[in-house]
């Protein structure tokens, strides 16, 4: 199994369209899918912007969290709505897009945010 990803930046770099195109083209071995991990940033980092923090007296004693998997999250407005009428303090996000083209190279995470 692979290990956590630990390493945040404030913006995912996107690989270049040649660098795509190359791992497109490849073999698709193990050893080629490890090569392009270990030397491709968005499959090693995480994007992590911290939202400003109110004042210490204002934090919660529970949490609401929420587990969603999004589908690329193609209605961001209608997501949005529906998240904050749900009242989670956490979302945890799966298969959220970034430079894909089935969500028309939006980085869907971002635009929800």
């Amino acid at each position: 199994m692979r290990d956590p990803v630990r390493q945040t930046t404030r913006s995912l770099p996107t690989p270049s369209r040649d660098a795509r195109e190359v791992a497109a083209a490849g073999t698709r071995s193990l050893q080629e899918h490890a090569e392009l991990v270990a030397s491709w940033d968005c499959l090693t980092h995480v994007e992590l912007r911290q939202p400003p923090v109110a004042s210490k007296a204002a934090q919660p004693n529970a949490l609401t969290v929420a587990a969603w998997n999004m589908e690329r999250c193609k209605r961001v407005p209608q997501t949005a709505d529906l998240l904050r009428q749900s009242g989670a303090d956490i979302v945890l996000a799966t298969e959220m897009d970034h430079g894909m083209a089935r969500s028309g190279q939006h980085h869907t995470t971002r635009d929800l945010a």
